[in-house]
């Protein structure tokens, strides 16, 4: 589910669209992050990665955190077709459609917005729908899985940590080539702002540069 925010003067194939994602963690939409830019003319739609209600009490994702979706970051992270973050770009494929349909549409700009696991989603999307025109990736996540292979430090989700004198498994590597962002990045037209924190320890800077 998402929470669709409109300008208060639309009109019909005149307004720029932009899909609003989550970083890492099991929260709500939360549509005045979006107030700003309604007014100035663009319509914006914010997903949460997980398929959930955006209108319950916090307490209903302060549990899911802690239980069922507990470092859902490594659920079926062994098998590229069942990774968990597979319907999170699904997902994210289908508010691209949504916006799309709507009438207010201009049929020309089309954006993507997110940091760290939010800012992933951002290159992905604009991948794997060439409509995309542009987007906003600030401390991506997903970058560099296979870091550790040749002696650097992975970013987030750092599923194949680096360890000295231990090698990452094989199974997790070959399923995260899949889900890395370099690959996704590299076959995009879209245009990208990127940032990157240097004192991050999450979303590691080495990993996005």
């Amino acid at each position: 589910e998402g929470v669709l925010t409109l300008p208060k003067n639309r009109q019909p194939k005149s307004c720029p669209v932009v899909l609003g994602v989550h970083g890492a963690g099991v929260v709500p939409a939360q549509p005045h992050n979006f107030l700003a830019q309604a007014k100035k003319g663009a319509i914006l739609f914010e997903i949460n990665a997980h398929g959930l209600p955006n209108t319950n009490q916090e307490k209903f994702y302060v549990d899911l955190f802690a239980n069922e979706l507990f470092e859902y970051k490594k659920i079926n992270c062994r098998d590229r077709n069942e990774y968990y973050f597979l319907k999170v770009f699904l997902r994210m494929l289908r508010g691209l459609e949504f916006l799309k349909d709507l009438p207010e549409w201009d049929g020309k700009r089309l954006f993507i917005r997110g940091s760290s696991q939010g800012g992933a989603q951002a290159i992905a999307g604009a991948y794997l729908d060439q409509d995309v025109t542009g987007f906003i990736a600030t401390v991506p996540g997903l970058c560099d899985h296979t870091a550790a292979m040749v002696d650097r430090v992975p970013g987030w989700p750092n599923l194949a940590p680096y360890e000295k004198g231990k090698k990452p498994d094989p199974k997790i590597i070959e399923c995260m080539r899949y889900y890395d962002s370099v690959n996704f990045l590299k076959n995009t037209t879209a245009e990208g702002f990127f940032s990157a924190s240097l004192l991050d320890t999450v979303c590691k800077p080495t990993s996005i540069y």
